[in-house]
């Protein structure tokens, strides 16, 4: 009992030492899924975006929790970040349609060139998909996303 509590005391005081980090702020670009091309805005922790997909229209809001650096050479920076967030949309074709939110968790890879205002980055998703339409239903859902931001 007592090693548990020393795990749980070690991973809360390792997350909270983290969340003063987080992706670059600025804007940004980026293409994924389920949003094909979007724009995003990154504040501190926050990131929103939103873009155009397939027939439709979709939006995220994510919480970056933490970024850990990776060393690398010739002044430019590495680093890896997790997160959580949600998206939401819609698409209508033919004649089926519906809504989607898409609770989730993150994890992605930031670039920094030495000597530029821009970073790339690219990240997973995964968390469920629930579906509100004619064939609703909650099921496993994913995303991607890579990007461009400019700081």
């Amino acid at each position: 009992m007592k090693k548990i509590k020393i795990l749980a005391v070690s991973a809360v005081l390792f997350v909270l030492s983290s969340l003063g980090f987080a992706q670059s702020d600025g804007f940004g670009v980026y293409s994924g899924i389920p949003e094909w091309l979007g724009i995003q805005y990154q504040s501190n922790n926050l990131r929103f975006g939103g873009g155009i997909s397939f027939a439709g229209l979709g939006a995220s809001a994510d919480f970056i929790i933490a970024e850990m650096p990776i060393a690398v050479s010739g002044g430019n920076e590495l680093s890896w970040y997790y997160g959580a967030g949600v998206g939401a949309g819609f698409w209508a074709f033919l004649s089926a349609g519906g809504f989607y939110i898409f609770p989730h968790a993150l994890l992605g890879i930031e670039y920094r060139l030495a000597g530029t205002t821009f970073s790339f980055y690219g990240e997973g998703q995964l968390g469920a998909s629930i579906v509100l339409a004619g064939g609703s239903g909650v099921g496993f859902g994913y995303g991607t996303r890579v990007g461009v931001i400019f700081r």
